[in-house]
């Protein structure tokens, strides 16, 4: 079966003009593109280390920079080789991934800024502060489970659970001006608090769908 390893040994501007020839097919192109990720990956996470260590990054930074450059030079295909001999082609490119990868590292940072300061929300978010009205017999045997254990909840949990459960997003807190809300609504209680609270909750709810879990695996 053909695959990437067809192009091992040919040489990178071949590779390219075969990932930027818009005439050239998918299964060629798709095969010279894995070539070429496989050939200046290693070299490239090796300099996205580098920079990512003066930033206070770690090698899973660094990775993920490395993986996403390359992503972007896959949609881009926007090389020029022009200016480059033959010989000096794959210092070319390798220098064109670096102004990619640096460019991303920047990216990285303001996204990494926005998580930390709840600014992938629009402002328009509100607290929860009541189970949605359902007809529970419409509701299966295991998703009632799940909404009695949802309304058995104290009424401060119930608020923190739906309101994270609406509105969270991984790897992001919430907005500050939601977290104020919510604490003040729950009478003034700490942020420490509400991560408690929302985690004694979670696990209650985790063990209702573990219950339901083996309970399904067993019938």
């Amino acid at each position: 079966m053909a695959s990437w390893k067809r192009f091992e040994q040919i040489e990178t501007e071949v590779l390219i003009d075969y990932i930027q020839d818009p005439k050239v097919v998918d299964a060629i192109r798709d095969d010279a593109f894995l070539a070429i990720c496989f050939r200046f990956r290693g070299d490239l996470i090796e300099k996205c280390e580098v920079i990512c260590k003066r930033k206070g990054h770690d090698l899973d930074v660094a990775i993920e920079i490395a993986n996403n450059t390359l992503e972007i030079y896959g949609r881009s295909k926007g090389f020029k080789a022009d200016r480059s001999s033959k010989s000096a082609i794959d210092d070319a490119f390798r220098f064109y991934l670096y102004k990619i990868a640096a460019n991303e590292l920047k990216d990285y940072y303001k996204r990494e800024k926005k998580k930390k300061e709840g600014k992938f929300y629009d402002g328009s978010e509100e607290i929860v502060t009541q189970l949605p009205e359902v007809d529970l017999n419409t509701l299966d045997a295991a998703n009632r489970a799940i909404h009695h254990a949802l309304a058995e909840l104290p009424y401060s949990h119930q608020v923190i659970f739906l309101t994270y459960a609406v509105h969270e997003k991984e790897g992001v807190n919430l907005p500050r001006g939601l977290q104020k809300k919510l604490r003040e609504h729950l009478g003034g209680i700490s942020q420490n608090t509400v991560r408690t609270y929302k985690k004694e909750a979670k696990d209650k709810m985790d063990l209702v769908k573990a219950v339901i879990d083996e309970i399904r695996q067993e019938s």
